[in-house]
């Protein structure tokens, strides 16, 4: 009877144990953020800026929270780094994986963008930014740190880009099929009118 007692607690011992490592394995893949000060994140950064969100571009079809969002910031002005007034920048989608998820259309932002994703992989030809690099609501704070450390903030260039709100709707490239189907259609007509006259 003893015996059977001591298996007893010693299976219960060894199912709590497996118990225990399976409820803390999720913990331990979320986003943890070393305390890093101003002075570091703008260390780490190759663009420090401020900004407002004009568009958030989530993937439609996420299949892992490290799949990228692009966010578009049109900056008010940059510490470090040069870019145009408009810049996309791309983090993962949640912030479990370190993402910038709180970020919102219209919110103003203080930027820490650099070219290398969070896996590490070099992304020269996009900006990236997460969670943990500094990029968050524009803090007065922070602002204030950052003059100190970099001097007065530049304006950025101006952007070639189309502003996002006219990239909607019909695109001027599509008026020229319309306008040669129409033109085909008037010639056909008048062919058609020529073979029936008398």
């Amino acid at each position: 009877m003893r015996i059977s007692r001591i298996l007893g607690a010693s299976l219960l011992a060894g199912a709590g144990a497996v118990g225990l490592s399976w409820g803390t394995t999720p913990c331990a893949s979320a986003c943890s953020c070393a305390i890093s000060s101003t002075e570091e994140k703008v260390g780490f950064a190759d663009l420090v800026g401020e900004g407002t969100v004009i568009a958030v571009d989530a993937p439609s079809d996420v299949v892992s929270s490290a799949d990228g969002t692009v966010f578009t910031i049109e900056l008010d002005r940059i510490w470090k780094g040069e870019a145009s007034s408009i810049v996309e920048v791309q983090s993962p989608t949640s912030s479990a994986s370190c993402g910038l998820d709180g970020l919102s259309e219209g919110m103003e932002i203080v930027l820490f963008a650099g070219h290398t994703d969070i896996m590490g992989t070099p992304t020269p030809d996009q900006w990236q930014a997460n969670l943990c690099g500094g990029t968050g609501p524009v803090d007065e704070q922070v602002s204030s740190e950052l003059d100190q450390l970099l001097g007065a903030a530049q304006m950025p260039e101006p952007s070639t880009a189309a502003p996002v709100e006219a990239q909607a709707g019909v695109p001027g490239g599509a008026l020229i099929p319309l306008a040669l189907t129409g033109v085909s259609s008037l010639l056909a007509g008048l062919f058609t009118l020529l073979k029936h006259k008398p």
